[in-house]
């Protein structure tokens, strides 16, 4: 898992910049001082939320800039711009095997499913709490009327008080899935302009391809599995399992639809991985033969009885 901050500006820009700044230009070097101290001091008493970012990025970058105003003292006033001009962006990245939950500012919490990307500032101000992200997460938002909270996708975004629901919205896949499991959201495709409000237990599917929403549909219990550590099944199909391994691991499941599909899966305490999953459907079908074809794809054959 990476963590990074969108303030990368070298300070080496600075000291080209400088080279061209006018030879008779004469600074206020006491103001310039003044100000960079102010905002220095401001930075070292933003709340970093728990879990992101152990230093923030900002403030070393402030205080190498104010250790640096006696050698750039003809463009101090360049440094001053430089820090306010950088907005505190924080950046969540995680990998194919991380899945990582974080708390924002507000309180609200939020778990980041694999390959998946979520920005978010250090601190929310002005009328809206506005996060961005690639990817999949599952988001507790803490209710604040006055402050609404939006998560915006390339296509679309989501726009709720306070509630609980999963978004899905990969780059590479052609569709963003919305799921709400408590309260109320505002979901909107932007290219359309088109809302949608779902309440709890509805599910709607958005195609990236042609800007076209789904019907409203019932959520099942792959919603947040995602983010479990151990599963439980009870009566659930071969089929819907298949999807399950697909979906959150890209592992292929083979078999014969209409002998194996709707044949009920049972086991309680399935470690959350496609390894175990697959290792507990071959031991609950003793009459069913799992065989790896290759990485990531597998064959069932046989009858369920």
């Amino acid at each position: 898992m990476q963590y990074q901050n969108e303030e990368n500006a070298p300070l080496e820009q600075l000291w080209e910049i400088s080279k061209d700044y006018k030879n008779d230009y004469q600074p206020n070097v006491a103001l310039g001082l003044s100000k960079l101290k102010t905002r220095i001091a401001q930075d070292e008493t933003v709340a970093v939320p728990t879990k992101v970012i152990a230093i923030n990025r900002r403030q070393w970058l402030g205080r190498i800039a104010a250790a640096a105003v006696v050698l750039l003292v003809t463009c101090g006033f360049l440094v001053t711009i430089f820090v306010n001009n950088s907005p505190n962006i924080q950046v969540l990245a995680t990998t194919d095997t991380i899945m990582e939950n974080i708390l924002l500012p507000d309180g609200s919490t939020v778990w980041v499913n694999k390959h998946s990307q979520l920005s978010f500032p250090t601190t929310f101000t002005g009328q809206e709490r506005v996060v961005e992200l690639q990817g999949e997460a599952f988001f507790q938002v803490t209710k604040n009327p006055n402050q609404p909270f939006i998560v915006k996708m390339p296509n679309s975004e989501v726009k709720v008080l306070g509630t609980a629901f999963n978004i899905r919205a990969y780059p590479e896949e052609m569709t963003t899935v919305i799921e709400v499991t408590e309260g109320k959201v505002a979901f909107t495709a932007m290219e359309t302009k088109e809302q949608t409000i779902l309440k709890v237990n509805d599910k709607i599917i958005l195609n990236n391809a042609n800007a076209t929403l789904s019907d409203i549909q019932s959520l099942d219990w792959t919603t947040t599995a995602w983010k479990a550590t151990q599963l439980n099944f009870e009566d659930k199909p071969i089929s819907e399992i298949a999807t399950y391994l697909a979906t959150n691991f890209q592992v292929e499941l083979d078999f014969d639809a209409e002998k194996l599909g709707n044949c009920p899966f049972n086991s309680s305490l399935v470690k959350n991985t496609a390894e175990a999953i697959l290792k507990k459907v071959d031991l609950a079908f003793p009459s069913i033969q799992l065989t790896e074809v290759h990485s990531k794809y597998y064959r069932l054959n046989g009858i369920c009885n």
